[in-house]
């Protein structure tokens, strides 16, 4: 899975806007007929046209930031358990979207963006479960 993150929401996770442990986390099943992503610019739920967004999982659990010394140089990693998407039907989805949600698109932050054959779905009424990486959700290494 390609997994990039959306610069004005790295800004949040540094000034502390975005509390990557408290805040309400989940990730938006996207089809990108009409949303093209823009890394730089993009920073509110609400630059994903709503006709895109095709589900919203609940709140992630299970969260945590940790070292992971087994990489040269050591990483920061964030993680979390598997986000599950209810009863899933519309759009074929083709990227999934990671947000602080305050309750208002307006003023979700984008945190992440992550697309690729392993997101790629035609949803058919199931639930979908996405199941993030043991090697984390996001990671951060020194430059």
């Amino acid at each position: 899975m390609a997994t990039t993150q959306y610069t004005l929401g790295l800004q949040k996770i540094i000034n502390g806007s975005i509390d990557l442990l408290s805040d309400n986390l989940k990730l938006v099943m996207v089809d990108t007929a009409a949303y093209t992503v823009n890394l730089d610019t993009d920073e509110f739920l609400s630059a994903i046209p709503i006709g895109d967004r095709i589900a919203t999982s609940s709140n992630l659990a299970g969260k945590s930031i940790t070292v992971d010394t087994s990489t040269n140089p050591d990483q920061v990693m964030f993680d979390a358990n598997d986000g599950t998407f209810t009863a899933v039907s519309g759009d074929p989805t083709e990227a999934v979207v990671l947000i602080k949600d305050t309750g208002d698109p307006a003023t979700s932050p984008l945190i992440a963006y992550f697309d690729g054959a392993s997101v790629a779905l035609t949803p058919n009424g199931n639930d979908v479960d996405f199941v993030i990486s043991a090697s984390g959700l996001m990671r951060w290494a020194r430059a």
